[in-house]
């Protein structure tokens, strides 16, 4: 039983890595400028926690030509305020 679980996870990471696989090639073919794809690839992407990866993609969109780039840059600078750590903020000192 132990086995089929290590097997499950194993199974879960491939699946993980096909799928973005799969969307680095739809945003690269014919399917490149759709914007509704690339957001969808950053959220895949972002629930597997890797935010390196979601500030590629989004660049990747926004260095783009012919596209309008007002969604995607707002949900970028919106995404990267909910990256801010707190521990980093200053609060000043009450009188």
């Amino acid at each position: 039983m132990e086995g089929s679980c290590f097997q499950d996870v194993d199974s879960s990471k491939m699946f993980q890595e096909l799928a973005s696989t799969l969307y680095d090639r739809a945003t690269s073919g014919v399917l490149s400028k759709s914007m509704l794809l690339h957001l969808a690839h950053a959220e895949f992407e972002e629930q597997m926690m890797r935010n390196d990866r979601v500030h590629q993609i989004y660049k990747k969109y926004l260095d783009m030509e012919d596209i309008d780039p007002t969604l995607v840059s707002i949900l970028l600078v919106a995404r990267q305020g909910c990256l801010v750590n707190v521990a980093d903020l200053h609060v000043p000192d009450l009188p």
